[in-house]
């Protein structure tokens, strides 16, 4: 997989003024289809205990689908839509990982998600839930924080604590970024697809 590395911090300020985003405010992304099952809602209920503690906090979600709509009725009923950039489906997601300073991904189920890889790969700090898939890359407290699914407010509190910790925050980034690249690189899913055929293909004694 091509991923790019931390983005600098030229990119960073570029990525911030396109997207109209203050310099100084923490900035979270959500990369993820619009569904049930991505369990945006959990974030949205996650954001008024994080708006109180950090000022000018906003949150990019990224996608489309068909849970857009219910999301944004949650999202005015809390009080949160002003803090909320609805992105809908782009093509320039590596920009906007640039503009933020933490991913998080919700899900109640994953796969392998490429958005996690992409984000951890640009060095992003990530918290996401501890569910089959996820937990297959995240290494919890190395490279990302992981929450139960389905409770926000332990959703809150790991947001909350790695924008009140930067250097946790960096380490985590840096751990991401280092295990996507020894893990989740495209030489070594080759010899590894590799491996998997040659085994396949082996003579088996009768």
């Amino acid at each position: 997989m091509g991923f790019a590395c931390r983005h600098s911090e030229e990119r960073r300020h570029a990525a911030r003024r396109e997207l109209g985003l203050e310099e100084g405010a923490p900035v979270l992304v959500c990369v993820a289809r619009l569904v049930p099952l991505k369990r945006h809602r959990d974030l949205i209920l996650a954001l008024p205990a994080l708006i109180e503690r950090h000022t000018g906090l906003r949150l990019l979600i990224v996608g489309h689908g068909s849970e857009e709509g219910t999301l944004r009725a949650l999202a005015t009923d809390c009080g949160t839509s002003g803090h909320i950039d609805w992105l809908g489906q782009r093509d320039d997601v590596p920009a906007i990982l640039d503009a933020s300073d933490l991913f998080v991904l919700p899900s109640t189920h994953e796969g392998i998600s490429l958005a996690l890889l992409e984000a951890m790969a640009a060095g992003l700090p990530v918290v996401a839930t501890d569910v089959p898939g996820i937990s297959e890359i995240v290494v919890p407290e190395v490279s990302g924080v992981l929450v139960p699914p389905g409770m926000p407010e332990r959703l809150a509190e790991a947001i909350d604590r790695l924008i009140a910790d930067p250097e946790l925050s960096r380490s985590i980034g840096r751990a991401g970024h280092q295990r996507v690249r020894d893990r989740f690189n495209i030489d070594q899913t080759i010899a590894g697809t590799a491996a998997l055929y040659l085994e396949i293909l082996r003579p088996r004694p009768l």
